[in-house]
């Protein structure tokens, strides 16, 4: 299936999924902290492969998947899939597709590595979305390399960065960009105070209307990889904040700007609201941290009390740990 969810998305709120690439993890990175492992198939430029879907799969998918839920659940259309999906030579045909299917009711969102914007019919399709989260990892070349792992045909950061700054021109819809904040067992990475005052100097170069800062909370590809605190990221979240519009800054756990997150006074209160989540679909933690808007730690003690209580439990799916709500004995 190329369609799934809804899902929650911290970034955008329940999200219909349209994944691109199928299940053969293909893309032109080969990030340290991906959370579906190493890159199978290495490619630096659209290439149409066994597994990909073409504008009839999802159109024929689509129109079938909508039949069998709440559309009125939806909040976005995003485009992913097992790594980047710009590499699927139809995306432009897709997207099309896609908003006819769904009568222009929602808006379209791309999940980008940014790697292919430098192609010119990459560069083009992209205009097409309505909201276009565009990866930047790093701002020099050697960190690029040593987080991301591009393909070595991909160009340098600075290549990519001033394209994005040549797409901002011209686009008009909505421009995200997406940082990883992360730490190795051996170096702070891109998460040091000096490393993201250079993140505000490209930031203020782009101009995007939103800025996203996430951790890898989840199994990264390489075991040295780490998450950053909480507490770097409430200093991210400060500096952003005084450079940028404090409401374009999006960082995972404190984000301010909450689409459809509830009013939580006590912990009695966030306990039973997970629990209902989880009755309804199981979540992963981080998944489970974006309905909420709360932080990590605060989600991790709930979610420790419903294991104890033997309220939910805790499944493995695809290398992937998910909660949901206990219904039965004989689980």
């Amino acid at each position: 299936m190329f369609i799934y969810g809804p899902v929650p998305s911290w970034r955008f709120g329940f999200s219909l999924g349209v994944d691109l690439i199928g299940n053969v993890k293909t893309c032109s990175f080969n990030c340290i902290y991906c959370q579906l492992g190493s890159t199978v198939r290495f490619l630096y430029q659209p290439k149409f492969l066994d597994g990909m879907p073409t504008p009839d799969d999802v159109e024929r998918q689509l129109k079938e998947y909508l039949r069998k839920i709440d559309v009125s659940s939806i909040n976005v259309v995003t485009f992913s899939g097992e790594g980047e999906p710009t590499l699927n030579p139809h995306i432009h045909s897709i997207c099309k597709t896609v908003r006819k299917v769904m009568g222009g009711k929602f808006p379209i969102v791309l999940l980008t590595n940014s790697s292919t914007i430098y192609i010119d019919e990459v560069f083009e399709s992209l205009k097409l979305f309505d909201i276009i989260c565009f990866k930047l990892d790093a701002i020099d070349d050697k960190l690029f390399r040593a987080i991301n792992r591009p393909h070595p045909k991909v160009p340098s950061i600075s290549t990519i960065i001033n394209r994005i700054k040549e797409f901002r021109e011209s686009y008009t819809g909505k421009l995200a960009i997406q940082i990883m904040l992360l730490e190795t067992t051996f170096s702070k990475m891109n998460s040091s105070p000096g490393y993201i005052n250079l993140f505000v100097k490209a930031l203020d170069s782009i101009a995007p209307d939103i800025i996203q800062v996430s951790t890898p909370y989840r199994p990264p590809a390489e075991k040295y990889v780490k998450p950053v605190s909480y507490e770097t990221l409430r200093m991210v979240n400060d500096i952003f904040s005084h450079h940028f519009r404090k409401e374009s800054v999006w960082v995972y756990g404190i984000h301010e700007e909450k689409i459809g997150k509830p009013i939580l006074e006590s912990s009695a209160e966030l306990e039973e609201f997970i629990l209902e989540i989880l009755r309804r679909r199981p979540c992963t933690l981080q998944d489970i941290c974006s309905v909420t808007g709360r932080n990590i730690d605060e989600v991790i003690t709930v979610l420790n009390k419903l294991l104890t209580g033997k309220l939910v439990i805790k499944v493995k799916v695809k290398d992937k740990f998910f909660y949901r709500a206990f219904t039965s004995r004989k689980e």
